[in-house]
């Protein structure tokens, strides 16, 4: 299990939101030499951070941390590359981190590069933030499992490339949160990837009973990557269904990206569904989507039954 473990894939992530100084943090030191998260052996002092204290991990590839355990444990933040290099994967198990309302899980934060991702199990944290601050990256990978985003940080739950660089990418598992996704914030960029048809549900404020939201700023690339059996759609929620919420916004010159993960193939696709307003349409298609054949379009589909006008992102391909 630990080659398997030492063998996964090295990126590069970053977030930071609350500073916390090093007295306040528990820092990984794999000193136990297995990889594991939950071994008090790999962490300064011999305590794995479940009290008051945030984890913080600044290690990676061979050294990185990963958890596979079947734990209540509730732990109180965790940070992933401050100053430095940091990873973590979560293979199986439950891995929450909500014991502190107000604490985020940052990944990349004070000019550091952090990964992390799932290869499985669940994940339960409060906000989620990606690349926070001027030169500081985050990535987090769900390759399976579940992530679930309990709260938010006013009116988002997932934040990437806040001020940094930040890249979200969905493969395969489930994706809920409590509100909404804001792409790129105070200067930073942010990318989020919809890859295939596997995903089984990408809910933004489906999570509670919160409104969600999708705002993408200028420069930041929402990522479609079409495979034989299509594409799994982002679903902009307003829960209560009461018309206020679930609102969409595509700054000017936000991009668009569109690929394919297998042979090329002309149809249409829904891409994006929202049951509140599409508040700006600002959405460019990237120079080489464009080039290969790609083109896009809003329409309404009838999905939020309330607001008049469009309500879903449909992506076309023509092939030459």
């Amino acid at each position: 299990m630990t080659q398997i473990l030492r063998a996964l894939p090295f990126a590069a992530a970053s977030l930071v939101l609350i500073s916390l100084s090093s007295a306040q943090e528990i820092k990984w030191t794999n000193e136990g030499g297995n990889n594991n998260f939950s071994d008090p052996a790999n962490w300064s002092g011999g305590n794995v951070p479940t009290g008051d204290q945030a984890g913080l991990i600044n290690l990676s590839k061979e050294e990185k941390a990963v958890f596979n355990t079947a734990s209540n444990q509730n732990f109180n933040g965790l940070n992933i590359g401050s100053k430095g290099r940091g990873e973590f994967w979560v293979a199986g198990g439950t891995f929450t981190a909500t014991k502190n309302a107000a604490r985020s899980t940052i990944v990349g934060l004070r000019k550091g590069v952090g990964i992390m991702g799932q290869l499985g199990g669940e994940v339960h944290v409060n906000h989620l933030q990606l690349g926070v601050g001027k030169g500081s990256t985050g990535v987090y990978t769900v390759r399976g499992g579940s992530l679930a985003l309990a709260r938010a940080k006013g009116e988002f739950s997932l934040s990437i490339g806040d001020g940094g660089k930040g890249s979200f990418e969905m493969r395969k598992g489930s994706l809920k949160m409590r509100r909404g996704v804001v792409l790129g914030n105070n200067g930073g960029v942010g990318g989020f990837t919809v890859y295939g048809s596997s995903i089984e549900e990408i809910g933004i404020g489906s999570h509670n009973k919160l409104d969600g939201s999708w705002m993408q700023n200028a420069g930041s690339v929402l990522k479609a990557v079409v495979d034989e059996g299509g594409i799994t759609k982002i679903f902009i929620d307003d829960p209560e269904n009461d018309g206020v919420g679930g609102d969409v916004t595509f700054e000017k010159k936000s991009v668009l990206d569109c690929d394919f993960a297998g042979p090329k193939q002309s149809g249409s696709w829904v891409l994006m569904e929202w049951e509140g307003k599409l508040l700006k349409k600002g959405l460019v298609l990237s120079p080489e989507a464009k080039k290969a054949g790609w083109s896009f379009s809003f329409e309404d589909l009838g999905v939020n039954g309330k607001v008049k006008g469009p309500d879903s992102l449909v992506i076309r391909f023509k092939a030459k």
